[in-house]
């Protein structure tokens, strides 16, 4: 074996020797394959454009190796572990490499079938996500349920061989552009609370589904309304046992570990933008702004140490969970904040990056929980504060 690859699973602190050798390996893999002109455009890509570019990302990841880290050998994946994804992912970001397009298929749908799923399902649905040809979406929320998924309404009643599905989803990501839903729907009457829900795998690309994309106030339709009217699901894409959707769609451990790796992630755009924003501050028109930016990064210094400690306790199977619950709030205030500094540099060249970027930040702070509910869950179950 090359002595610079580090064996599978062998990561399990930032001090181990073999970090700086598996960091050297991946930063030369992305070095080789990420295309130059992403990384010499000035201006980021319209929506459309970085999806385009995003799929190519994971096509590309796949094709070298690094689609599902730590995803087991037996399903596509390297079978290492969360520190060899964080560093893959802090290289990414140095690069200025896109973010997945597929979070929902590699951190929900894919942990949820390797759990959950039979064999068949396995086969069926997992080399799609790995091998990047089958993105996926996620339909939880709804117009009068919000997220809370206990009261929704979309519902699925038997058919002959399957499901049929009636109802509507709204700020479901991506969906334009998704062959798969992971899909929370009612499967039964009267007041069970959670438990008449199930979770269906359904085809995007059929009758009865229509997908609304919901324009932003940045102009990118990242989200949608999802109408359902008789869509289909076989039977065999029932996942779990009807009526035990509750339990998979909360999946406490995998949606946890995916704000670690979303926050890792995210690194990607908050780096860029740091590293806008010092340009943008480095100009005379901007330079009293020079100390915010300090601050700025300072916050992210602080940020990423965090987040490798969090990384560090789940590489070693420890009480990561409390610990990683602060992440999502602190990277999306952060990255408003970077944004609201470029805009107040003012410099009429940068205008239309920061503005963008501005518009596009408000939603962090809503999308996946508003940073409001995310504090009541940090003081209620992180530091047991009394009610």
């Amino acid at each position: 074996m090359d002595a610079n690859v580090v064996e599978p699973a062998a990561l399990r602190s930032f001090s181990a020797p073999g970090v700086a050798a598996y960091r050297a390996q991946v930063r030369g893999w992305i070095g080789a394959n990420l295309p130059k002109q992403w990384r010499a455009d000035a201006a980021p890509p319209d929506f459309a454009e970085s999806i385009r570019r995003r799929r190519e990302w994971d096509r590309l990841r796949a094709v070298g190796g690094y689609g599902g880290i730590t995803w087991p050998r037996d399903y596509g994946g390297r079978g290492e572990g969360p520190i060899e994804e964080f560093l893959f992912y802090e290289e990414a970001a140095r690069a200025h490499a896109p973010d997945t397009a597929n979070s929902i298929g590699y951190d929900l749908a894919g942990p949820a079938l390797m759990e959950y799923g039979t064999e068949a399902q396995k086969a069926r649905f997992l080399p799609g996500i790995i091998e990047a040809r089958d993105l996926w979406c996620e339909g939880f929320s709804e117009p009068n349920a919000g997220s809370d998924l206990a009261n929704v309404a979309t519902r699925a009643t038997r058919a002959e061989a399957g499901w049929r599905i009636d109802g509507h989803k709204i700020w479901t990501s991506r969906a334009q552009f998704a062959d798969w839903c992971y899909l929370l729907c009612k499967t039964a009457d009267g007041p069970k609370q959670h438990r008449n829900l199930s979770v269906l795998l359904v085809d995007m690309h059929q009758p009865g589904i229509r997908v609304a994309p919901i324009r932003q106030i940045s102009e990118g339709p990242e989200f949608n309304e999802v109408f359902f009217d008789g869509a289909f699901a076989p039977a065999e894409q029932l996942l779990g046992t009807e009526n035990d959707g509750w339990r998979l769609a909360g999946l406490s451990g995998f949606r946890q570990r995916r704000k670690v790796f979303d926050a890792i992630r995210w690194f990607v755009l908050v780096a860029e933008s740091l590293d806008r924003l010092q340009a943008t501050v480095a100009k005379p028109g901007a330079a009293r702004f020079a100390q915010r930016y300090r601050e700025l990064l300072g916050r992210a210094q602080a940020l990423r140490w965090h987040a490798m400690r969090v990384t560090e306790m789940m590489a070693q199977d420890g009480d990561w969970l409390k610990p990683s619950s602060i992440l999502r709030v602190a990277w999306s205030e952060l990255w408003q904040d970077i944004a609201e500094c470029g805009v107040a540099a003012g410099l009429p060249e940068e205008e239309a990056y920061w503005r963008r970027t501005y518009l596009e930040t408000r939603a962090v702070t809503i999308h996946s929980g508003t940073a409001q509910i995310q504090r009541n869950v940090i003081a209620d179950r992180t530091l047991e504060l009394p009610r």
